[in-house]
């Protein structure tokens, strides 16, 4: 389970990289996916501050969803 939450985390934030230099919004969502999947690696391991850096990043990624392309 922890290998495997490792590996979403990780392959998420690559896909979100990729997406983010191709300008597509989708990225977003794929970085939320790998929230998750970080905040539930953290919660396994007690990793209480790492699960509140992982927050504040989903918070943005809503904020940057929201934003996209707005001028």
């Amino acid at each position: 389970m922890i290998i495997a939450l490792q590996i979403i985390g990780t392959a998420s934030v690559i896909t979100g990289l990729y997406l983010i230099a191709h300008k597509k919004r989708l990225a977003w969502f794929v970085y939320e996916i790998g929230g998750v999947a970080w905040i539930l690696l953290y919660l396994k391991k007690g990793l209480h501050i790492a699960i509140l850096a992982q927050l504040i990043y989903m918070g943005m990624n809503i904020y940057g969803y929201i934003n996209w392309g707005k001028k």
